[in-house]
């Protein structure tokens, strides 16, 4: 999306730098412009395996309908630097301008209830027994889970040794290098939670599996990372193995203070 987003976002993955450090490691990047998110026969699973999207909350309304159907053809995302798909953005004369989280602009002209299937993320739904989401909506973060209090992130364990994976995943523990940030004062953003499936009172369908890649803790008194200082995930990943959505991952970080994790 680039210039024009509000109060001066700036990402702390830049596409140019993204698609520099991939085809270093020899995968294929494509820089795509917000008209080719929403144009269905540019945005395909045989064009591209996955998207990243670097611009946190700001993503374009007008590509939502293509994207979705990307993921439901098993295309899958990356997702940094805020709350995925929290603010959607329509492109004026003046720039990237907001058509609210709640309401769109088409919303405001229907009568009766409003529809969530409009809702891109699981932020908002209609109120009832539980939270009714759609089954189309993207269950990622939680506006109830901020980070606080995290001035370190470590791998996971799953991550962290890849020698109890099996065949295929073992190394000599001395030639890893494991990516490890410790930071003078905490970082901020949301935590990288997800929803796994439709949200319900009484025995909900379960549709993804959510799995932590990257841990943030508390170690301002000095604490070894470990359960009770424990304050959230930096970054998550979700394998969806059925509903609309299966055959496609999803990693998210919600970080917003800028912080570099990828680059």
């Amino acid at each position: 999306m680039g210039d024009g987003l509000p109060d001066d976002f700036k990402t702390a993955h830049t596409p140019e730098a993204l698609s520099e450090a991939l085809r270093a490691g020899k995968f294929g990047a494509t820089v795509l412009k917000p008209g080719d998110l929403a144009d269905a026969d540019t945005l395909t699973v045989d064009n591209f395996d996955a998207i990243i999207l670097p611009f946190g909350p700001h993503f374009p309304q007008d590509a939502r309908d293509a994207f979705l159907a990307y993921l439901r053809a098993g295309g899958s995302f990356l997702s940094t630097d805020g709350y995925a798909f929290d603010s959607p953005r329509v492109l004026t004369d003046a720039g990237w301008s907001t058509i609210g989280p709640e309401v769109t602009a088409a919303e405001m002209n229907q009568p009766g209830p409003k529809d969530v299937d409009t809702r891109i993320n699981t932020r908002a739904g209609k109120s009832g027994d539980a939270l009714s989401l759609h089954p189309s909506q993207i269950g990622v973060f939680d506006p109830q889970f901020p980070l606080e209090h995290a001035t370190a992130l470590r791998l996971t364990d799953w991550y962290a040794n890849p020698a109890t994976l099996g065949e295929g995943f073992a190394r000599d523990a001395a030639q890893r290098e494991l990516p490890e940030y410790n930071f003078a004062e905490a970082v901020s953003g949301f935590s990288a939670s997800g929803l796994t499936g439709v949200n319900g009172a009484v025995f909900p369908p379960v549709y993804r599996r959510w799995i932590p890649v990257l841990q943030a803790f508390d170690t301002s008194a000095g604490a070894n990372p470990g359960p009770a200082n424990l304050r959230g995930s930096a970054l998550s990943i979700m394998h969806n193995y059925t509903g609309q959505y299966a055959g496609s991952s999803w990693a998210f970080s919600g970080l917003t203070d800028g912080t570099d994790v990828f680059l």
